[in-house]
């Protein structure tokens, strides 16, 4: 078994629960940053390769430029402290969680007015910084909800995926039931989360930073089923180990409907509003899968 792989599996996220519960935060601070050095070591892993060519994307720069280069150990040392600030926020409860992320008036104020219309609210954001802090955070704040999460989750993310769901965050891996369940929740006037910025080869052709990347519709394609307003969420750094949760905007699916691909137009408007933050914040941005794979050399 792989190295990358023993990471992936439910002993280990049990493992990294206990030790971040136990050990004071400078260990697991340090653990955090041997495991960003260690996973940064191979150059030509599937992981190390992913983040380079976003990141080269991003940044506007060559895949084989010596920045594109020092672009990966950049994401995986703030992505691995992330995971650690999550980790130990998590194992110690409601009250550490609510103390590491602030919940910005900016988003707050969206997901009220949306709530409020009764229409239903789809959430989207982007795996920026301390994305499953955001999640864990909307529902602690009081704002419970189904999040549509991979449709194939490791050993790992099964046992996230449990404890999310301890905090009031109802987490279904996307298939057709979990569909019918997000249209039913909407339809009620309630919440739906997701994540947009994952490449999906059953969505379709978008554009970011200037280039098409195959990504998903569906959050668009239930705005405009049920009529819900969409409301876009992302996670900032603003200091060290701790977050925020910032609204980029609210999108009204209405204003789509005479579109001649209305999913398409809405799905890329969504983007739109990550964009900027993304751009800002480069190294926060910790998409492990690689959204144009034609870049990595062979």
């Amino acid at each position: 078994m792989r190295l990358a792989d023993l990471g992936n599996t439910a002993s280990a996220a049990r493992l990294a629960m206990h030790l971040a519960r136990w050990l004071p935060a400078s260990a697991v601070h340090a653990i955090a940053e041997g495991a960003a050095q260690l996973a940064a070591r191979n150059p030509r892993s599937p992981l190390t390769t992913a983040i380079r060519s976003n990141q080269a994307v991003a940044r506007g720069i060559a895949y084989d430029s010596p920045q594109a280069e020092r672009s990966v150990i950049e994401v995986l040392r703030h992505g691995m402290h992330a995971h650690g600030d999550v980790f130990r926020a998590m194992a110690i409860g409601q009250k550490a969680l609510l103390a590491g992320m602030l919940l910005d008036v900016s988003l707050s104020s969206l997901l009220d007015e949306a709530l409020e219309s009764g229409r239903g609210v789809v959430m989207v954001g982007s795996h920026m910084s301390a994305f499953e802090f955001l999640l864990l955070t909307v529902a602690d704040r009081g704002y419970p909800g189904l999040a549509l999460a991979d449709p194939s989750p490791t050993g790992s993310y099964r046992v996230q995926n449990e404890i999310r769901r301890e905090h009031g965050l109802d987490v279904q891996p996307i298939d057709r039931q979990a569909l019918r369940n997000a249209i039913v929740a909407l339809q009620q006037g309630g919440l739906v989360m997701t994540g947009v910025d994952r490449p999906n080869a059953g969505g379709r052709p978008l554009r970011l930073f200037g280039r098409t990347a195959q990504l998903p519709v569906g959050h668009a394609r239930l705005a405009l089923r049920t009529g819900s307003l969409l409301v876009a969420g992302v996670c900032l750094s603003d200091s060290p180990h701790h977050y925020r949760g910032v609204g980029l905007g609210l999108l009204d699916p209405r204003d789509f409907e005479a579109r001649e691909d209305s999913v398409t137009a809405l799905s890329q408007a969504v983007l739109d509003l990550f964009e900027p933050e993304l751009r800002a914040r480069p190294h926060e941005w910790l998409m492990y899968f690689p959204l144009w794979p034609e870049l990595i050399p062979a």
